[in-house]
């Protein structure tokens, strides 16, 4: 009795072991094209315990950020007298309301990149469904991290999972602010399923 295999399962775990091989740190398959698209490549760790989950392809995602309504920490004004900020946070937030509960996949921040984009480190995405009026965003879920520091270079950064993490509200939380008690960010997309 012969085996049957389906090429675009082989395929697919085929685009799974480039995505590896590339250090990608994810990747989506379409089926339909037998297109294998890696996204990161050579950011991924080099390591034998890496697991490199199938992501929702490109297609079956939605940004959902735009027009929603958003907050923050503080908001960073320049006083004309002395030239200085009248703010400072020891853990700057921003915070967006996606108006009802979305299973997210995807994370994409762009940080400011025309002055000291290396502020942009040490970040936290959390994901939750009730916001705190306090701004102690500790009951919301992990979703993401980000060391850096932020180079222009880099473009859009990119925090995604294969398995989606579901909640409401999304906060980008700076948690330790260093010598700069700013969160300097430009735009941020949120995708979901469609």
């Amino acid at each position: 009795m012969g085996l049957t295999y389906d090429f675009r399962t082989t395929f697919s775990m085929l685009c799974g072991v480039l995505c590896g091989e590339r250090r990608a740190v994810k990747y989506t398959f379409n089926s339909n094209t037998n297109k294998c698209t890696l996204y990161g490549e050579g950011y991924g760790t080099a390591s034998s315990t890496n697991t490199f989950l199938m992501f929702p392809s490109q297609d079956s995602l939605e940004d959902v950020a735009t027009g929603k309504p958003a907050s923050a920490s503080s908001v960073y004004l320049q006083v004309s007298s002395n030239n200085s900020s009248s703010v400072a946070d020891s853990q700057p937030w921003w915070l967006l309301d996606l108006g009802e509960t979305r299973v997210i996949h995807e994370v994409q921040i762009l940080p400011r990149r025309n002055c000291c984009p290396f502020r942009f480190h040490d970040i936290e995405i959390r994901i939750g469904d009730v916001q705190p009026a306090n701004g102690n965003f500790s009951s919301f879920t992990p979703f993401s991290t980000y060391k850096g520091p932020y180079s222009a270079a880099l473009g859009r950064l990119s925090c995604a999972r294969g398995d989606g993490l579901s909640g409401r509200f999304v906060v980008i939380i700076k948690v330790i602010p260093g010598d700069q008690y700013v969160l300097q960010v430009a735009d941020v997309n949120i995708f979901v399923q469609k």
